[in-house]
C-alpha cells in the first residue's frame, strides 16, 4: 500500500518507477477555505486535516485511527474541530450505517493540505496506525471495519478510497482470515528451493525494516561474509540490492542499538578500495554533517576498507530512501515540498564546493530523504581541491545527469556539472520525468500550471549547455532561498519581490517613499498580455497584504472584472469599485472616495505643518508608544485606459493622489494595456513612479499546453537602467460569465 501523498489528488497512485501525472490548478476558493479554517482552529486540528486528506474518503473509525496515531497532542476534540471547520463532506448513502458513513474533502482542498505537511510525515503516521491495527485483536475493545474475506457475502465499497494501513498475513490470521490458497505449480523449470538457512539476523530492537519498500534484504545468520580477523567490527544483519557496482552497502549495529551504514568497495584492485574510501572520508569529514552523512568510524588499511556512517533514519526507525524512490513511491513534488528540497540540495553542493569538494556523480539515488531534512551520499569518486579521482569514468552517472561538456574529449566533473545534475534532479522530481537516457530539448516546455516562471528560469538556467552561463551553486541557493521567503521579514513592510533575472538574482520593489530610501510609492504596470499583467499585479498585492494585515487599506477599481482584484475582498480592510462599466455612476462614488481620503489625512497630518508626513507620523507613533491608527492606503486602477473614459473626474483625482500622496501614505498602482503611456504619464506629471513594463510574450501561443510567459522590466525612478524577469499567470483565476 502506497500513500498517495505528492501526486495529483484527481490522478491515481503510481507504482513505483512510475510516471506520475500532473496536478491540475488549485481554486482560489479551496485555498481561501483552508485559510479560514487555519484562522479559526488550532494548530493541532489543521494538522490533523492535512492527515486525513490523505487518506480520505473514510469513515468517522478510521478518522479515530489516524487520530490516534498523532497522539498526545492530538485528540478527539480536534477532530471535532475538523468535522466544524467547513472542509469535510459526506460521499456515501443515507442507509448506511454510522459507522460506515464516509467523509471525503474536495480535491481542491485536499491538494491545498497535502501541500501544508511533509509527505515523510504522512507516510510514518499510515505505519502507527498499522503498528495500532496488529494490537486491536486483543483488545477488550476495539472498533467495526471492513476487511476482504475470501467467503464473505459483501464486497466493500472501493470507489476512489484510499487506503490507510497495511494488513499483513499475521494480522489477518489473527483476525481470522485465512491466507488464500497457494497456486498449484506450474509445469516447466523447477521452482528455486527455500534457502537452507532460513534463520535472518536480528535486528535491533525498535528499528523497522520494510524489505519491499527500502530495497534492504536481511541476511541469514548463515552467513559469515562479514566476520572473523578480516570482518567487520560491528553485527551486519542487512544488505542493499542496488547502489555503484562493486560498492557493498551495509546495515549494521554497534550491539547499543545505533545503526549505522557501512560502505565497503569490493574491486580487484585492493590500491582503488583504499583510494575510494579515502576519499569519501576526507569529504564526509569537511561535510562535517551538513546535509551529508556523518561519519562514524572507518578503516582504510585493512584487506577489506570500509567507512561507517550514521544511519539516516525517516522518522524514528525507518531507513530513509533514496529521492528516486521517493518520487516513485509517493509520486512528483508539491511546490512547498520542492522547494524545500531544492534549497537544501542547494545548500549541501554550495558548502561541498566551498569546501573544495565536486560530487561529480549525482543523481537522485545519491540523495537520501530523512525525514525532513535531505543528505547527500556517495562521496567516493568525489573531486578533492581540484583533483579528478582517478576512478571517476567508473562511477561517472548516466547520460542523463551528465552536463554535456562531460561527454567532449578530457571533460571532467566541475562544479558546473554538479550544477548541472541538480538541475535535472529537481526537473525530474518536479515533472515525473527521469526514465529517459538523456535531457530532451523539450523537457522545459512544461504543462502550463505546473511550475511558476521563478521555478522555469531556475531550471533553465541550471541545464544551460554552456557550463559559463550556469548559476554557481551559491547563486542558486540564493535565488531559492528568495522564492521561500519572498522579502526580508519585518523591516520593509512596502517590499515585494517580483521574480528571477537571468543571472538567479532575485527582482524586487520597495514602494516606500523615494525620500526613504524606496522606489515608491507609486507604480505604473502596463503592458501586454494582460493575463500576466494582471498576474503580476496580484503577485504584488498578495505580498503587500500578507506583509501588512492590519496597517494597510486598499481601494481597488477596475473596468470589466478581469483584474482578479475579488480576491481581496476579506483580506484586508478597504473599498472595493469593480465591474465599473455596468454601471457608470459608481464611478462618481470611487472619486467621491479618494477626495474623502486625501481630505480626512490632510486633516490628520495638518496642513500647516510643512515637514509633516505620513513616514514622520508613523516613526514618531513607534518612538513614543502612540497608537498608529492611520493606515497605509494602497489605490489599484486596473484597465486604467477604460476607465477613465467612463468619467474625466477619474483623471483628475488620480494626479491629486499621485501628487499629494507620498505625504498621505497613499500609493497608487495604476495598470493598463497602453504601450504608449501618455495619459498614464500625465497621471504621473509630478513625479516618475516605478514602472514594470511586459515586453510582450517569449513562448506560447495558440496551444493551450504551452506556458504563457512574457520578458518584463522593472526600473525605479532614480534607476538609468531596467533589471528584466521573466513572468507568466502564476495563479488561476477566471473572470466571472459574461465578461
Amino acid at each position: 500500500m502506497v500513500l498517495p501523498l505528492l501526486t495529483g489528488p484527481d490522478t491515481p497512485v503510481p507504482a513505483v518507477g512510475a510516471r506520475a501525472s500532473t496536478r491540475p490548478a488549485v481554486s482560489v476558493a479551496a485555498e481561501e477555505a483552508v485559510l479560514r479554517f487555519k484562522t479559526s482552529a488550532s494548530s493541532e486540528a489543521y494538522r490533523l486535516a492535512a492527515h486525513l486528506a490523505a487518506v480520505a474518503p473514510l469513515p468517522v473509525p478510521a478518522m479515530r485511527l489516524v487520530q490516534h496515531a498523532l497522539q498526545p497532542s492530538v485528540d478527539t476534540a480536534h477532530l471535532a474541530e475538523v468535522f466544524l471547520g467547513g472542509l469535510m463532506h459526506g460521499v456515501d448513502g443515507a442507509d448506511d450505517l454510522p459507522h460506515q458513513k464516509t467523509f471525503d474533502f474536495t480535491e481542491d482542498i485536499r491538494t491545498v493540505l497535502l501541500g501544508t505537511v511533509p509527505p515523510s510525515e504522512l507516510v510514518r503516521t499510515a505505519r502507527a496506525v498499522t503498528a495500532h491495527l496488529r494490537g486491536l485483536p486483543n483488545a477488550s475493545t476495539g472498533f467495526p471495519a471492513w476487511l476482504p474475506h475470501s467467503e464473505g457475502p459483501e464486497r466493500v465499497r472501493s470507489g476512489n478510497r484510499r487506503p490507510f494501513g497495511w494488513v499483513d498475513e499475521t494480522l489477518r490470521r489473527r483476525l481470522g482470515i485465512a491466507p488464500p490458497a497457494a497456486p498449484e505449480p506450474e509445469s516447466g523449470p523447477e521452482a528455486e528451493p527455500p534457502h537452507p538457512h532460513g534463520e535472518l539476523r536480528e535486528i535491533p530492537d525498535g528499528f523497522v525494516l520494510d524489505e519491499d519498500l527500502t530495497g534492504w534484504r536481511r541476511l541469514p545468520v548463515a552467513d559469515r561474509r562479514f566476520e572473523g580477523p578480516d570482518g567487520l567490527p560491528y553485527e551486519v544483519f542487512a544488505e542493499h540490492e542496488g547502489g555503484w557496482s562493486g560498492i557493498r552497502l551495509l546495515l549494521a549495529h554497534d550491539g547499543e542499538g545505533r545503526v549505522l551504514v557501512i560502505r565497503t568497495p569490493e574491486v580487484r584492485n585492493p590500491r582503488h578500495s583504499v583510494d575510494l574510501v579515502t576519499t569519501e572520508v576526507t569529504a564526509l569529514k569537511r561535510l562535517d554533517g551538513f546535509f551529508a552523512p556523518r561519519l562514524l568510524a572507518w578503516d582504510a588499511h585493512r584487506l577489506r576498507p570500509w567507512l561507517a556512517v550514521e544511519c539516516a533514519l525517516d522518522g524514528a526507525s525507518d531507513p530513509a530512501p533514496n529521492l528516486h524512490h521517493f518520487v516513485g513511491q509517493v509520486g512528483t513534488l508539491h511546490r512547498a515540498g520542492l522547494l524545500e528540497v531544492a534549497r537544501q540540495l542547494a545548500a549541501s553542493l554550495a558548502n561541498a564546493h566551498e569546501n573544495g569538494l565536486v560530487h561529480g556523480s549525482l543523481t537522485p539515488r545519491r540523495v537520501l530523504v530523512a525525514g525532513r531534512k535531505m543528505q547527500i551520499t556517495g562521496w567516493m569518486a568525489a573531486s578533492v581541491d581540484g583533483r579528478i579521482s582517478p576512478h571517476w569514468d567508473a562511477y561517472r552517472p548516466r547520460p542523463r545527469y551528465r552536463a554535456p561538456e562531460l561527454d567532449m574529449p578530457g571533460g571532467e566533473p566541475t562544479r558546473e556539472s554538479d550544477v548541472y545534475a541538480l538541475g535535472v534532479i529537481l526537473m525530474d522530481a518536479a515533472t515525473g520525468e527521469g526514465q529517459g537516457d538523456y535531457l530532451s530539448e523539450a523537457t522545459l516546455a512544461l504543462p502550463a500550471g505546473l511550475l511558476s516562471a521563478d521555478w522555469t528560469a531556475i531550471l533553465e538556467a541550471c541545464t544551460r549547455r554552456d557550463p559559463a552561463h550556469r548559476p554557481s551553486a551559491a547563486r542558486l541557493q540564493r535565488a531559492l532561498d528568495s522564492l521561500a521567503l519572498q522579502r526580508p521579514v519585518g523591516s520593509d513592510p512596502m517590499q515585494v519581490s517580483l521574480g528571477l533575472d537571468p543571472d538567479l538574482d532575485p527582482v524586487g520593489l520597495d514602494l516606500e517613499s523615494e525620500h526613504r530610501g524606496g522606489q515608491g510609492p507609486h507604480l505604473l504596470l502596463r503592458g501586454l498580455p494582460a493575463a500576466i499583467r494582471r498576474s503580476v499585479l496580484r503577485r504584488v498585492l498578495d505580498q503587500l497584504t500578507r506583509q501588512n494585515p492590519t496597517g494597510l487599506e486598499l481601494v481597488r477599481a477596475d473596468y470589466d472584472g478581469r483584474s482578479g482584484l475579488t480576491r481581496f475582498e476579506d483580506v484586508v480592510r478597504g473599498t472595493s469599485f469593480l465591474h465599473l462599466h455596468d454601471d457608470p455612476a459608481h464611478v462618481l462614488s470611487f472619486c467621491e472616495k479618494l477626495r474623502q481620503e486625501v481630505t480626512k489625512r490632510w486633516d490628520m497630518l495638518g496642513r500647516s505643518i510643512d515637514d509633516s508626513d505620513f513616514g514622520a507620523l508613523a516613526y514618531d507613533a513607534d518612538e513614543y508608544g502612540i497608537p498608529h491608527v492611520l493606515r497605509r492606503l494602497v489605490v489599484v486602477v486596473e484597465d486604467f485606459q477604460k476607465v477613465l473614459l467612463l468619467a474625466p473626474e477619474v483623471f483628475t483625482v488620480l494626479r491629486r493622489v499621485a501628487e499629494q500622496g507620498p505625504r498621505l501614505g497613499i500609493h497608487l498602482i495604476v495598470s493598463t494595456d497602453d504601450t504608449d503611456g501618455a495619459l498614464a504619464d500625465r497621471v504621473f506629471a509630478e513625479g516618475t513612479p516605478a514602472r514594470i513594463d511586459l515586453r510582450g510574450p517569449t513562448r506560447g501561443g495558440e496551444d493551450p499546453s504551452e506556458r504563457l510567459m512574457a520578458q518584463v522590466a522593472v526600473q525605479g525612478p532614480l534607476e538609468t537602467d531596467p533589471v528584466f524577469f521573466t513572468a507568466g499567470v502564476e495563479d488561476i483565476f477566471e473572470p466571472p460569465p459574461g465578461t
